[in-house]
This record gives C-alpha cells, structure tokens and sequence, in this order.
C-alpha cells in the first residue's frame, strides 16, 4: 500500500529542466533560442498503484497522470483497475517514436502481496517495458519489449574461434508473404558493451522487420571488454559463419545482405564497407565512422586489412552530443573522424563534398530533429552516401532511427558477375517492383 508523496515535494522536482549536458566523455547539446526545454514532470514512466492509501494518494496521481499526458476519464480493466492511458496525440518526447504506450493505473481492492499470482501481473507490467539511453532526457524513449515466443524469435549459439557466441534471428511471417523464399537479412552489430537482447529491445528492429518482412539476425558481443562488460571481437569470422548459416537454413536473399550497427557495431560495419564491400550490398549505421589509415589500411580485430577502393552505399547517423571525434559537421574548420569517413566514400564514388543535393541539410522528423545530407551518382543520381545528423540525442541511438536505416539500405542490392566483378542496383520500391530495378 502507497501513501504516495507529498504535493509540495512533487512540485519541488516537477519544474525542473532538462538541459543539454551529456554524458562526461560526450559533446554538450547546445538548443536553438527558444527552445522548451522538457520538465521533470513531463518524463512519462508507466505507474500502477495496487491499494493505495485513499486519504494521501491523490497528489502522486497527480502528478503521474500529467507526466504520462494522461487522458482524464479512466478505463476499466480486470487487472490493473481504473487505467488512465497516454492521450492520443501526445507530444511527450520520451513517447514521440512508441506513440502513447504509457499509463496511470489504480487496483484500488487489497490483493494478496504473497499471492504467486499477484506477484506474475507486477512482473508482466514492469517487464512489458522498456527503455534506453538512460542519461539525456531528449534522446530517452519509452519502448515496448519484443515478446520472443510471440514473435518467434530464435536465441541460438554456434562456435567461432573457440568462444561460443549467440545470436538472435528473427524471421517474421511477413518475410515470407512479401519474399516467398528470398527475404533480404538485416545483421545487426550492437554497441560496445551492449548484448544481442538489450539492443533487440533498444532499437526496436524487430518491429522494422515485422513491417517490412526482412529477417533480422541480431549479434552478441564477446565476453572480452571486462569482467561484466561485452565487446566485439572475430567479428570478420564470425559473420562469415552467420553468412553461411544464413543462406543454408533460411529462405534469404543474399544479394540483399545488409549490415548496420551503432557505436563500436557500427565501427565493424564501417569497416567491413571499407575493407570487404563485397559483404553487404548497403550499409548503414549509428554513431561510429571509420576510415582507411594514411597507409591505406584499416584495423579490425587486431588485423590490418587493405581498403578495397571500392564503391556501396553508406549512410551513417550520428547525434549533436555524440562522441567528440564525430563534433560538429563536414562544413566546418574541425577535421575528424566524421570528415575521413566521407572523404574516403565521397572518394570511391568519383564525388565532392560540394555535390550535396542541400549545404544546409533536409529537416525532418520529430521536431524537425533529423538534418540530413545527401550526395547522389553522378550519371544515374541514385543516392550513395548519406549523413544525418540528430541534433536532439547524445551518443546513444534512438529507434526511430532504425526505420530511417532499413529506408536506405532496402533499395540496393549486389551481384558478383562471371568475370568476379561486383555490380549493384538500385530499385526505388525496394524491389517490390522488377520493372524499377536498375544498375548502379
């Protein structure tokens, strides 16, 4: 039983406001003049009281039901009791990619706290949620939990350098009714110290997959960063194994392989699009770019690999506050890791950076958050590099990011002709259509 908190407490953290600091080792987020800055009791978390105390309850509801942008009439539920759901139409930004998943619940009746059964509908509540980036309230989302045996969703291992490592693969019903038996494969490489069902979870691209009927493998990381930490490693080995597993157990297409990442995951994709283009036939990833050496080399895993000097198609995401080698943008005086990374595919394109479709990039999405570069092929102007920039996140990715990612990597595709040369294409509905696919 709640007594709940005080109103005057409430209302001491309530007005407070989230600013643009990040995380110690990341870029401060600077906002444009006038920009409203998102209040403590606008945080939606998901709140259910069970037998509350009546008499001093009413000050926490509150508080909770205008942090949720709770509708004012509740709904009745067997389980949960009255239910004030998240209106329609919400602007909380903690719910701007989900929608309004979030609720305010009240079991008023006394249940049993020992009872097996009432302690399985608190797990189920609290488990049916979830959330990520935890430190910058612009970047946080509210999210709902894959349900792996709902959806189907494999957890299998396979030996690889002598370490046993998992992998998720989820192959949704859609994959079958848009491709019959030749569905293109989303590998997906988490950040450093992330596992393969944290980030399933994180980036929701299990609802992508689901939407638009790929099948998503999802990589764990090695056990080597520290004692209870996870980072990469074998990653070249590793997924030449998944790739084989791949085509030899499920109905894939592997013209239509991609590969994307965040962080560290998409430090293994750039590499990867550097050092073997010939894996994937797009890449696009988050928040790590990578770019052959001054000896034309790249490292992976310890091991130097030559840069191929060869074209894909590449689109990378990275936020204002991310890590400081990705600060600031292609235009300005600062020269680091984000410039090298578009140099060198600007490079094997036959482009400059002058060929952007717009300088001061495209705005969309939530807020307009979303500024986005574009540089096209000279002779067909199909997109082949692409940069966006969010400029209201920190270094963690967000999951309306992943749709952003599948939308670029969905259209290419990537043959290997008799004579072993590589030769892409390019469809504007994805291959949906035969008639609109088109070499590159």
């Amino acid at each position: 039983m709640s007594s709940g908190l005080s109103a005057d407490y409430l209302n001491s953290y309530g007005s407070l406001e989230f600013d643009g600091d990040t995380d110690a080792n990341y870029t401060t987020v600077v906002f444009p003049g006038g920009f409203d800055l998102v209040r403590y009791d606008e945080t939606v978390l998901p709140t259910w009281y069970i037998n509350p105390d009546r008499r001093s309850i009413d000050a926490s509801v509150s508080y909770w039901k205008r942090a949720n942008d709770t509708v004012n009439e509740a709904a009745a539920d067997r389980t949960l009791g009255r239910v004030f759901r998240q209106r329609r139409g919400s602007g909380r930004w903690m719910t701007s990619h989900a929608g309004p998943i979030s609720l305010v619940a009240i079991r008023e009746r006394p249940t049993g706290e020992l009872d097996p059964a009432t302690t399985r509908r608190v797990v189920d509540f609290l488990t049916f949620y979830t959330r990520y980036e935890n430190f910058f309230a612009y970047g946080n989302q509210l999210y709902e939990r894959a349900d792996y045996a709902r959806l189907g969703i494999e957890v299998r291992t396979m030996m690889v350098e002598g370490f046993i490592r998992e992998y998720l693969v989820y192959e949704p019903e859609s994959a079958h009714r848009l491709w019959r038996d030749g569905a293109p494969v989303v590998f997906v490489w988490p950040g450093n110290s992330q596992t393969d069902k944290v980030f399933l979870d994180a980036t929701q691209w299990w609802k992508v997959a689901a939407q638009e009927g790929f099948i998503l493998v999802v990589v764990c990381e090695q056990y080597s960063n520290t004692s209870i930490s996870v980072s990469h490693r074998d990653s070249n080995a590793f997924f030449l194994q998944l790739r084989e597993t791949m085509i030899n157990e499920f109905p894939t297409d592997p013209t239509r392989f991609y590969s994307t990442g965040q962080s560290a995951g998409s430090q293994v994709t750039q590499n990867f699009a550097v050092a073997f283009p010939e894996y994937f036939a797009a890449v696009a990833s988050t928040s790590f770019t990578a770019a052959p050496d001054a000896a034309g080399v790249i490292t992976m895993d310890g091991v130097a690999y030559p840069a191929s000097g060869h074209m894909i198609p590449n689109y990378h995401i990275y936020g204002y506050g991310d890590l400081p080698f990705l600060a600031g943008g292609l235009w300005d005086q600062e020269q680091n890791s984000l410039d090298t990374w578009a140099a060198y595919h600007l490079q094997v394109n036959g482009l400059q950076l002058s060929d952007v479709d717009n300088v001061d990039g495209v705005r969309g999405g939530f807020h307009d958050r979303f500024q986005t570069w574009t540089w096209r092929d000279r002779e067909t102007a199909v997109p082949v590099l692409k940069l966006t920039k969010n400029v209201y996140r920190s270094h963690n990715t967000m999951a309306d990011e992943s749709p952003l990612l599948w939308d670029f990597l969905k259209h290419y595709s990537l043959e290997i002709d008799a004579t072993g040369n590589l030769v892409r294409y390019f469809s504007e509905s994805g291959f949906r259509h035969p008639e609109h696919k088109r070499r590159l």
